[in-house]
């Protein structure tokens, strides 16, 4: 593997974890000499540029897992969205991350009201 292929992948990562890859605070804190920063701005826009072209569908698992670190969703909950696919193979469309979060925690509120009324239907036909 290649330096710029190894820098490549690592600012990905930093930029997935923090949001930025961090080459402008290299700028203002002086970090880097010119051709340095020059060389590491030019590999930021070519990612940009890679993934602005090759937009890979949203990975609704990870959404999932942030949701259950978040509390936002409960272990309780995941077989009520068994085998939903929000984006199917060959379709032209698919759900942003935060459309899909929406998206669960409706099918959610849902899922618990249809299990409420029918709990509430099976109480009322013991009595």
């Amino acid at each position: 593997m290649g330096y710029r292929k190894l820098l490549k992948d690592y600012m990905q990562h930093v930029e997935a974890i923090v949001g930025v890859d961090l080459v402008e605070l290299a700028a203002l804190t002086n970090a880097l000499n010119k051709r340095d920063l020059g060389e590491l701005r030019t590999m930021s826009a070519e990612l940009s540029r890679e993934s602005f072209m090759e937009r890979l569908p949203t990975d609704q698992n990870h959404i999932v897992h942030d949701m259950l670190q978040h509390g936002t969703l409960q272990l309780s909950d995941l077989p009520l969205l068994n085998g939903i696919n929000a984006a199917p193979q060959g379709n032209e469309v698919s759900l942003s991350d935060e459309q899909f979060q929406q998206f669960v925690h409706l099918l959610l509120n849902e899922a618990k009201r249809i299990e409420a009324e029918d709990s509430d239907a099976k109480n009322g036909q013991r009595r």
